[in-house]
Parts: C-alpha cells; structure tokens; sequence
C-alpha cells in the first residue's frame, strides 16, 4: 500500500520515478533495520532477516523495475531505460551504504552517551 500510494502521488509519463524513488528509499531502510536490528542481541538473526525481507521487501520491487525497464525498451526509449538502470544501481547502493553510515554513527553516538 506504501509503494502504490507513492506511485500515485508520483505518477509520470517516461520516466519510473515512483518506483525509483520506492527502490532507493527501501535500500537506505533495509540497511538502516538491519544495522541497528542487528546490535540487538536479543532478536535472533533470523527474525532480522524476516521483517527486513518482510515490510521493506514488498515496499521495494525488483519486479516493477524490470518490468518498466522492458516496456521502456520495447517502446525504444532506450536513453530512459539505460537512465532509470544505472540510476537504480547507483542510488541503490549508494543509499544501502549511507544506511548503514547513518545507523553505525547512531548507536556509536548511543554508546557514547551511556559511557
């Protein structure tokens, strides 16, 4: 419901920024979840895995990608296409890393203040 209600306050002809912006949003998060997730030892590793591949993993779309990815080919919007890939893969990792940035210098500062 997030993802849909994201693509219809961002919905455009040509190029997917909904699903783009969905994408890159759900890296930083499931980067940020499973950091700071992670240095709880209480929650078992599995259950990390679950509600990260769970909420954030059908926030996200692999599948929606891919398939305007292929409309965009077909229809011969080649430069969009190469665009919204290369977008995609940077921003995504590029978003994954300063999720876990963001959450590493958190619970440091965390750590710190306690000390």
């Amino acid at each position: 419901m997030s993802r849909y209600g994201i693509n219809l306050l961002l919905s455009s002809d040509g190029f997917p920024f909904h699903t783009l912006l969905v994408n890159i949003l759900g890296c930083f998060l499931l980067a940020l979840a499973i950091e700071y997730l992670s240095a709880i030892p209480k929650i078992p590793h599995q259950l990390v895995s679950g509600l990260g591949t769970g909420f954030l993993g059908a926030f996200t779309t692999f599948s929606a990608f891919s398939a305007e990815n292929a409309h965009l080919l077909l229809e011969g919007s080649y430069t969009i296409a190469a665009l919204y890939i290369i977008s995609s893969l940077i921003g995504g990792f590029f978003s994954a890393g300063l999720g876990f940035l963001f959450c590493r210098k958190w619970l440091q500062r965390g750590n710190e203040a306690e000390d």
